[in-house]
C-alpha cells in the first residue's frame, strides 16, 4: 500500500527507527480536518498508465486528511477491496493495487470512507 507520511509524522518514525524510542516532534499536531474521498471530485481509479491492475486515489488539501479504501469490481474475475490507506496534506493517497484477470478491465469501482 503506497502511504505518505507528513513530515513531523516521519520525523517521529526515523527516531523510532534509529533509537527505539517512541518521541514525536512538539510540531506534530491533529489539526488537519478529516474530509471525505468523493468519486469524480477528489477521488478515482487508475492503472498507472496501462495494464490491468487498478489503485484507488484520493487528493486531500492542505489542512486536510483523508481515510478510505476502494472496491474494484472486474469483468473477468479478480478486483477486490483494498486495505485502508490514509494521508494528510496537500498530495495524492494511493491504496494497494487490485487486478483484474486474464486483462480484464473494470467494471465497478466504489470508495469506502473510515
Amino acid at each position: 500500500m503506497n502511504r505518505y507520511l507528513s513530515r513531523p509524522l516521519l520525523a517521529a518514525a526515523l527516531v523510532v527507527a534509529a533509537t527505539g524510542i517512541i518521541s514525536i516532534p512538539a510540531s506534530a499536531t491533529v489539526s488537519d480536518t478529516k474530509v471525505a474521498c468523493v468519486n469524480g471530485q477528489n477521488a478515482g481509479y487508475t492503472t498507472g498508465g496501462g495494464g490491468s491492475t487498478y489503485w484507488g486515489w484520493c487528493h486531500p488539501t492542505s489542512g486536510q486528511y483523508v481515510r478510505f479504501k476502494v472496491e474494484i469490481g472486474c469483468q473477468a474475475g479478480g478486483g477486490g477491496t483494498t486495505d485502508w490507506a490514509s494521508g494528510s496534506g496537500d498530495g495524492t493517497v494511493f491504496t494497494e493495487g487490485e487486478t483484474c484477470w486474464f486483462g480484464g478491465v473494470i467494471t465497478s469501482f466504489a470508495i469506502t470512507n473510515g
